[in-house]
């Protein structure tokens, strides 16, 4: 057992489907609310439990809109209940992946025998994995639900959540779900929101700006393909030093490529997670503001998780694991496919670098494995960039078939290497948002 934040698993989670989600274009909707708890409990088992359900989902609706919700309660006497609601909306259900999802996740049906032309199925049953009750829905023409409930040992923070009594901030994006999304629980943490759809419409509102009017303590920017360096920067010039900028991207974003900000703006992973906006919420009150009464324990799988690197070359596996170790990684390795699974399942790395051309089984077959050892909840999510003496476009689409998050041609160039490490790895906890030391 290990005492850990459940926004903060939660949000992990979210980040890992975010980035598959916005590779097949599909709309995506994150929420998590209730006070910051700590539970007494398996981190692992709860990360590979709601990871599970959430694959479940987007297999079977690949192009759906996708919504993933989390809330908190307490239950008194020191026990805690966690409910998760992970759906998808779409006018079509495949009844044949709805059945062969279920029989994955063993949840027996609950109604008769379902094909295409039936209204509705339901199944409900215990999660193998961390004990939680699971609760299924499917309506053709509107979509399914999976419902998490977890009840277990847990603690909340006696103080107040932070109010940032009215505090205002601005929010730039031209997805309209998303700018929703944010601002509902952004409103609910005391945030008077401003929306504009463009870093230019932005700019020139703060530039017309009188004396006495309120200018904004927190600009978040939501990444999308008409944001540029240059728009960021535009905007940056026209807010007070005072404000906090963030660029809000997803896990392996271009933008994560760059360790600096860019535009003025800092670059964090979306979706936020509770602690993220608790802590801008909190400065925003000012210095004198009532904070947390506890920290936050160490994370179930932190910066000192290791990082895999597969290769049936030892030439090429020594020179690649001492690139990672001076990025500051620890690394493990293992020479082919096969015992880069079996590495995964005793250590679950925080990334690995997989070699494609390997003896036994290579790095596509193992990468695949790996993805569906994940989606059956007996693992925990973590990239996967493959290593090849070739990039041509067909092994490109082969990679990104397989479920790789990205490749690197070898030799490996440090830069290169620090790059897209610094692009696709998730971490397991946030760092806070920066603020600006003018506050």
């Amino acid at each position: 057992m290990q005492t850990y934040d459940f926004g903060e698993i939660f949000t992990n989670c979210a980040r890992h489907v975010l980035r598959q989600t916005l590779m097949r274009g599909q709309s995506f909707s994150f929420d998590c609310e209730g006070p910051p708890l700590l539970l007494d409990d398996d981190p692992l088992s709860v990360e590979c439990a709601i990871y599970r359900l959430m694959c479940a989902v987007t297999e079977i609706l690949p192009n759906a809109f996708l919504v993933l919700k989390g809330r908190t309660a307490d239950l008194g006497g020191g026990r805690a209940e966690v409910h998760v609601l992970i759906g998808g909306l779409a006018a079509q259900v495949p009844a044949e992946t709805v059945a062969r999802v279920l029989e994955r996740l063993q949840l027996p049906d609950a109604g008769r025998p379902w094909n295409d032309s039936t209204p509705a199925r339901t199944a409900r049953g215990r999660c193998p994995i961390s004990g939680a009750s699971v609760a299924f829905g499917c309506t053709r023409g509107r979509g399914v639900l999976f419902a998490f409930t977890l009840q277990c040992h847990g603690q909340f923070d006696p103080a107040p959540l932070p109010d940032a009594a009215g505090a205002t901030v601005w929010v730039v994006s031209t997805a309209r779900h998303a700018t929703d999304c944010l601002s509902r629980r952004l409103h609910r943490a005391g945030w008077s929101v401003v929306r504009f759809d463009t870093c230019e419409d932005a700019a020139q509102y703060a530039a017309r700006l009188q004396g006495g009017e309120v200018r904004p303590a927190w600009v978040v920017v939501l990444d999308s393909p008409d944001i540029t360096e240059a728009s960021l920067d535009t905007l940056s010039r026209a807010l007070p030093r005072s404000c906090t900028r963030s660029f809000a991207v997803p896990a392996g974003a271009p933008a994560l490529l760059s360790t600096e900000p860019v535009g003025g703006f800092e670059v964090e992973l979306y979706p936020f997670s509770p602690a993220q906006i608790h802590h801008v919420t909190t400065a925003a009150r000012g210095r004198d503001g009532a904070p947390s009464t506890w920290l936050l324990p160490e994370p179930p799988r932190d910066s000192r998780s290791p990082l895999l690197v597969v290769d049936d070359n030892e030439v090429n596996r020594m020179v690649a694991s001492e690139m990672a170790r001076m990025l500051g990684y620890s690394v493990v390795t293992a020479d082919d496919g096969l015992a880069a699974i079996q590495q995964c399942n005793d250590s679950h790395p925080q990334a690995v670098l997989m070699d494609l051309d390997m003896p036994r089984l290579n790095g596509i077959d193992a990468t695949q494995q790996l993805r569906a050892l994940q989606r059956d909840g007996r693992m925990p999510p973590f990239a996967v960039v493959a290593l090849t003496a070739g990039l041509q476009a067909q092994v490109g689409d082969q990679c990104r078939d397989a479920g790789m998050d990205g490749y690197l041609s070898k030799p490996l160039s440090f830069p290169e290497l620090a790059a897209e490490l610094h692009r696709v790895v998730v971490p397991a906890v946030s760092t806070p948002l920066h603020l600006d030391p003018g506050r």
